[in-house]
């Protein structure tokens, strides 16, 4: 277990990757249903790193498992609730239709501005980045549950840590941002193609620009602080967004 948890780490996130829009409205795999997959997919590396941490057999490997374990639900549900808001909004689970709509209702950013933000901050949270770098805290517990991870092992989830980052920002891209939108409809395709993925890498980029201003404005706060801050704020705010999505799709808004 202890070997075999950062190969399904990279592997699940390589594979949420299939399913994002990246130079067309679909992706390399797009059905209905394909934003369930990907952020059940982006799940599996904080299961794997609490499995990591816990098969470690140290003491502050185990520690910063728990602590893992005791964050997922932190950061897990109002990630959840803000990247289902643009789904709602649209009445569709598949990425393509979600994209379709935001090109259609510009709108509709400013009424899922609220999920957009939370979506970032979750996002931080999910890759364990400053402020929410709890497990891996240097001062407390050395290194968390990759206390006893080094060479190859070590390197796999690095590089997990560092997929998921882009993996999740182009998510976000795709959700709130309207993805590889606008494309262009001219031939030869390969154009609209190359036109689709700037605009998508343009998009990811700002939200990865948005975390790095994220880790480097706030200083590390305690577990206790972090799970006040997702109960407390988070997820009351995200079922706000989801009520007043439905309000608007009631009344018949954008």
């Amino acid at each position: 277990m202890f070997t075999i948890v950062p190969i399904f780490a990279l592997a699940a996130i390589f594979t949420a990757f299939l399913y994002l829009p990246i130079v067309a409205l679909t992706g390399f795999h797009s059905f209905n249903g394909d934003l369930i997959v990907v952020l059940y997919l982006l799940t599996i590396p904080t299961l794997a790193l609490f499995l990591g941490g816990w098969y470690s057999g140290n003491v502050f490997g185990q520690k910063g498992g728990m602590r893992v374990a005791s964050l997922l639900f932190s950061y897990e549900i109002p990630f959840f609730l803000a990247l289902l808001t643009p789904a709602l909004l649209e009445g569709s689970w598949k990425m393509a239709d979600i994209i379709s709509f935001e090109v259609n209702h510009p709108l509709s950013f400013l009424v899922s501005l609220l999920a957009f933000i939370i979506g970032v901050i979750a996002l931080q949270g999910k890759l364990e980045r400053l402020p929410f770098d709890i497990p891996e805290a240097e001062t407390e517990i050395v290194a968390g549950p990759l206390v006893e991870y080094s060479g190859r092992r070590l390197a796999l989830f690095r590089l997990a840590r560092d997929a998921e980052m882009v993996v999740g920002a182009g998510l976000i891209a795709v959700v709130f941002l309207g993805g590889p939108m606008p494309l262009m409809s001219t031939n030869p395709v390969y154009l609209s193609w190359i036109v689709g993925a700037i605009f998508f890498l343009l998009k990811t980029l700002f939200v990865i620009f948005l975390l790095i201003l994220i880790k480097s404005a706030v200083a590390r706060i305690r577990t206790d602080q972090m799970i006040r801050l997702a109960y407390k704020w988070l997820i009351p705010l995200a079922l706000i967004q989801i009520f007043i999505v439905i309000l608007i799709r009631y009344f018949g808004g954008i």
